[in-house]
C-alpha cells in the first residue's frame, strides 16, 4: 500500500496567451507531491494516479486518472485537467472551500483530502480577462484601482452598449470620467450611429453650478477644451433651467473667448442657438473695467458675423444687455454700414458714441408776422418781410430736440436798403441765443454768428423761434430788406 508523506499545491492557472480564442484555452492545476510506501521508503517506477476535486460538503465536481505517471524517489509532478477536454471547467470553482482526493492504483483514497485554497483565485483572475459580467471593483485607495495602457495603435478601452451606456462614470466629488491627451485629435471621442443617439451626452442634475460635459485646454495658450464635429451640429446643447452650451475664459490678456466655433461649410454657421423660451445663444461680460464682448462674431467672406432668426412676435432675433452703463449690443465696420435692418427698427433710444451733427433750415414760408400787420411770405420772391414802411417783426417757430447743442447760427438775407434787420435765435423770455444784424450790404448776402449763449437745448420749460426785426422796412412793393432763410447747427448724441 502507498502513502503520501507530504504534498504541495502550486495554485498556478496555466493559461496560454495569443490569439487563441479565451473559450479554447486548457484550464489546469500544476500539483506535486511525494509517494512512500508502509515502511516510508520512496516508491520508483509508473503509477495511475486518480485526482478528485470535491465540495465543501464531499460532493465529487471533477475527477480524472493519470495513468503511467513517473514517480522518482517518490516524487511526481502533475496537471490536474491535462487529461480531460477543456481542462477543469470554471464552475468548479464557483465558490471557496475546495479540497482534493487521491488514490494510486487499486487502493482506496488517501487521507485527510488537501484543501484548495489559492486556485479559486487564479481561475477569478481568468474570468477577469474575458470581463464575465458582472464585475465589481471597490476599494479605498488614493490610486487608481483600474489602469489600462495599450502603446500599440489600438484602443486602451472600448464600450459598447446595445441599449444602455457603453461608458459610464460618476462622481461624488470630481469628474465621472476624465480623459486626458498628450497628443492626437482629442481625449474623448464619441460616435453615434443610429437616429437620435449621441456619441457624448453629459447630463449634470444635481443642485448649484453643476456641469454635464467640461472640457478645459490649460497647458498651450493654443489648446481648445471641447471641439464638436457633426454632419449636422457639432456640438448641441440643451438645459432645461439654465445653459444648453456654456463656455468660460480665464485669461485676463490677449483675445480669449469662452467659446469659439467656426463655420467651415460655404453654407453653415459657427454657432446655431435655438430656444422655445429663452434665450438661443447669450453672451455674458462682467469685468468691470476690461472691453471684451460677451458676443463676438467674425465674418471674413461675404456673410453675417452674427445673425439671429426669431418666429414668434414677441421674441428677439439678437438680443443684448448690459446690466451696468455700457452697450447691450456694439456693432462696427471699417468701411460698409455697422448695421443693417430690412425691417422696422424698434428700440427705445438709440444714442451715439460721439455727437452727431445735424442741421435745421428755416425758409421764408415758415416765417409770420409778430402781430396782425401785412407782410410778405413766399417762394416767388425768395424772401419775407414786412408789408409796409417803418417798424415790425416777423418770426418762425424753431423745434429742436431735446439735449441738442446749438453751435452755429446762419442767415441768408438781401439789404440794400436804408434800413437794417436784427435777426436773432430767442428762446422764451425772448432773450437772444444769437444774433446778426444786417448793416446795408448791397446784395443776398450771409451771416453767422458761432458765439452760442444757452446752446442747450431745453424744451421742457424753454420755446424757441428766429425773430427778424427792423426800425425802417421800406414799403410794401420793396422789397430790398427781407430774410431768405435761416440755418441752425447743432450736435446730438442721441438720435431723434
Amino acid at each position: 500500500m502507498s502513502r503520501c508523506l507530504y504534498l504541495t499545491l502550486t495554485a498556478a492557472l496555466v493559461l496560454a496567451l495569443g490569439s487563441t480564442a479565451m473559450a479554447d484555452i486548457p484550464k489546469t492545476i500544476s500539483f506535486q507531491g511525494r509517494l512512500a510506501d508502509d515502511s516510508g521508503a520512496p516508491i520508483n517506477g509508473n503509477v495511475n494516479l486518480t485526482l478528485v476535486i470535491y465540495s465543501a460538503g464531499g460532493a465529487s465536481l471533477f475527477g480524472e486518472t493519470h495513468t503511467g505517471l513517473a514517480v522518482t524517489d517518490g516524487v511526481f509532478n502533475v496537471l490536474i485537467g491535462s487529461q480531460t477536454v477543456g481542462g477543469v471547467p470554471s464552475s468548479v470553482f464557483a465558490s471557496a472551500d475546495r479540497s482534493v482526493g487521491l488514490s494510486v492504483n487499486s487502493d482506496a483514497e488517501m487521507t485527510p483530502r488537501l484543501p484548495l485554497s489559492a486556485v479559486p483565485y487564479a481561475y477569478v483572475a481568468e474570468s477577469a480577462q474575458t470581463f464575465e459580467v458582472p464585475q465589481s471593483i471597490s476599494a479605498s485607495n488614493n490610486a487608481a484601482l483600474l489602469h489600462i495602457s495599450n502603446t500599440g495603435s489600438g484602443d486602451a478601452v472600448v464600450g459598447t452598449g446595445s441599449a444602455g451606456k457603453g461608458v459610464y462614470g460618476h462622481s461624488n466629488g470630481d469628474y465621472g470620467v476624465y480623459a486626458g491627451s498628450t497628443s492626437g485629435p482629442g481625449a474623448i471621442y464619441g460616435q453615434a450611429g443610429g437616429a437620435g443617439a449621441r456619441g457624448v451626452r453629459g447630463v449634470a442634475t444635481g443642485t448649484g453650478s453643476t456641469v454635464g460635459v467640461m472640457g478645459e485646454a490649460m497647458g498651450s495658450t493654443e489648446g481648445i477644451g471641447m471641439v464638436g464635429n457633426g454632419g449636422n451640429r457639432g456640438m448641441q446643447g440643451y438645459g432645461q433651467y439654465g445653459h444648453g452650451v456654456y463656455g468660460t475664459t480665464a485669461a485676463t490678456s490677449g483675445t480669449n473667448f469662452g467659446g469659439y466655433f467656426v463655420g467651415n461649410s460655404h453654407f453653415g454657421g459657427g454657432v446655431y442657438g435655438s430656444s422655445i423660451q429663452g434665450t438661443g445663444v447669450k453672451g455674458e461680460h462682467t469685468h468691470a473695467t476690461l472691453t471684451s464682448p460677451g458676443v463676438f462674431g467674425n465674418n471674413t467672406g461675404w456673410g453675417a458675423g452674427v445673425l439671429g432668426w426669431a418666429t414668434n412676435a414677441a421674441s428677439a432675433a439678437v438680443h443684448g444687455q448690459h446690466q451696468g452703463a455700457g452697450p447691450g449690443g456694439k456693432f462696427s465696420s471699417d468701411s460698409g454700414p455697422a448695421i443693417v435692418a430690412e425691417g422696422e427698427v424698434q428700440a427705445e433710444k438709440i444714442t451715439y458714441t460721439t455727437a452727431r451733427e445735424h442741421y435745421l433750415s428755416l425758409g421764408s414760408m415758415d416765417f409770420a408776422p409778430g402781430s396782425n400787420e401785412d407782410f410778405v411770405n413766399s417762394y416767388a420772391n425768395y424772401g419775407a418781410n414786412i408789408a409796409h414802411t417803418g417798424a415790425g417783426a416777423i418770426a418762425a417757430a424753431v423745434h429742436l430736440p431735446h439735449g441738442a447743442t446749438v453751435t452755429v447760427f446762419k442767415v441768408y438775407y438781401r439789404d440794400i436798403a436804408p434800413g437794417n434787420m436784427s435777426i436773432e435765435l430767442q428762446r422764451t423770455g425772448w432773450s437772444p441765443m444769437a444774433e446778426i444784424t444786417t448793416s446795408g450790404t448791397p446784395g443776398t448776402t450771409s451771416g453767422t454768428d458761432t458765439s452760442i449763449t444757452d446752446p442747450v437745448v431745453d424744451n421742457l420749460n424753454h420755446a424757441y423761434a428766429v425773430r427778424v426785426y427792423s426800425t425802417n422796412w421800406p414799403g410794401p412793393l420793396n422789397q430790398d430788406l427781407r430774410i431768405i432763410r435761416a440755418v441752425i447747427t447743432y450736435t446730438i448724441t442721441e438720435a431723434e
